[in-house]
């Protein structure tokens, strides 16, 4: 596995990154393996890391009322995840299972915290990229939620014509 520096310039969000920017940055990650089927991000829990997505597939998941464990994402290498955590110090909103084996990059709150204090212009350049891999998934959660509504929608509509069906016979 090649370094985190290396890896970094691999992936869309930080390949425009300067060679010492990347530098910088990757002394504040760790690189993390993390077995096929693992849960290894909870909703409710305390979020004390975000989570760049080097190789494999994370399924995010959220526990919905009457409707059971729904999937709101597959995220795939490249994806940053976990961040909100880090912005308003809230327990993770949902469950994250990595789906095979992942290799994720990890940035701690308390790197990122140095990060905000000790480097202000990288720290600028890492919130905007956090920010905007928040973004991207808020845009697939409510794509997601939109089909789950759609299929709330068929499914009264089946059981309707069942039912008509039933009282004309």
């Amino acid at each position: 596995m090649p370094n985190i520096n290396e890896i970094l310039g691999t992936l869309d969000t930080f390949a425009h990154w300067s060679e010492a920017d990347r530098r910088a940055l990757s002394e504040r990650l760790r690189l993390r393996r993390i077995s096929a089927g693992t849960l290894f991000c909870r909703a409710g829990e305390r979020g004390e890391s975000c989570f760049i997505l080097v190789e494999g597939v994370v399924l995010v998941y959220r526990d919905v009322p009457g409707r059971g464990r729904i999937e709101l994402a597959p995220l795939k290498p490249g994806a940053i995840f976990g961040q909100a955590s880090l912005f308003d110090g809230l327990p993770r909103m949902a469950d994250c299972q990595t789906d095979g084996d992942c290799v994720v990059l990890e940035l701690r709150r308390e790197d990122h915290d140095a990060l905000m204090i000790s480097d202000k212009r990288l720290a600028g350049w890492l919130e905007r990229e956090l920010a905007k891999g928040l973004v991207r998934q808020l845009r697939m959660a409510n794509q997601r939620l939109g089909e789950i509504e759609d299929i709330r929608e068929d499914d009264r509509r089946d059981r309707f014509s069942e039912l008509l069906l039933s009282l004309s016979s």
